[in-house]
């Protein structure tokens, strides 16, 4: 009776182990990910990409990247996307068109749309206020590494 309760007690301990390995690979895997992504923002990131480059099927990538960082994988790349546009607004001399298509926005005007949901001002008259608004500048998602990666 004791070795076949110590039995089944090793084995819960062994999969909670398991468990809690996967969740560190996961949230290798994502970190690796995000950073593939800052270096690539100027490119066309589709989800099936993202996914293989992480080696997952596209449905399983997009709920361990939600589940992981808290936000969905395009309103992550949008987010980062738009936050190195404002940057670039301000500390280089490109058009606003330049900067929307280099970023991979159809045209001035949805560059323009996006950033002002997000900014509440306007890229030119971002660009012409010489104040950095650091509260502004929210666009980044918070990833919550959140503990109950399965």
């Amino acid at each position: 009776m004791y070795i076949e309760q110590h039995s089944r007690y090793q084995n819960k301990a062994n999969n909670i182990q398991l468990r809690y390995d996967d969740k560190q690979f996961h949230t290798t895997v994502i970190k690796d990910v995000l950073l593939w992504i800052e270096h690539n923002l100027d490119q066309s990131l589709l989800l099936d990409d993202v996914a293989n480059k992480a080696g997952y099927t596209k449905w399983y990538f997009q709920r361990l990247f939600k589940k992981v960082t808290g936000v969905t994988l395009a309103s992550y790349i949008r987010a980062r996307r738009l936050t190195k546009a404002a940057v670039e607004l301000r500390l280089t001399k490109k058009t606003i068109l330049e900067i929307a298509l280099k970023y991979q926005f159809d045209s001035q005007q949805s560059f323009t749309r996006r950033f002002k949901y997000i900014f509440k001002v306007t890229p030119s008259y971002y660009r012409r206020n010489k104040l950095w608004e650091l509260e502004a500048m929210h666009a980044l998602p918070e990833c919550v590494w959140q503990r109950s990666v399965q």
